[in-house]
């Protein structure tokens, strides 16, 4: 069996059911409020979108930060 690690261009959020839910209603403006931080650091990232996985939130981004 093979398992698929995340990526350097994920970011993985766990949560409770209640906040994941939360998350999805809004993740335009969630997503919106992350790229304005990006933005604000001067970094070439941008967050492209919000995905939920068993109460875990999966942001993916366009590019891997350097760490």
């Amino acid at each position: 069996m093979t398992t698929k690690r995340p990526s350097r261009k994920q970011i993985i959020v766990s949560m409770n059911k209640t906040n994941t839910s939360v998350i999805m209603n809004h993740a335009n403006n969630f997503i919106k409020n992350i790229n304005n931080h990006l933005c604000e650091s001067n970094l070439n990232t941008i967050a492209d979108f919000v995905q939920l996985e068993n109460y875990r939130v999966i942001i993916t981004t366009n590019q891997a930060t350097s760490s």
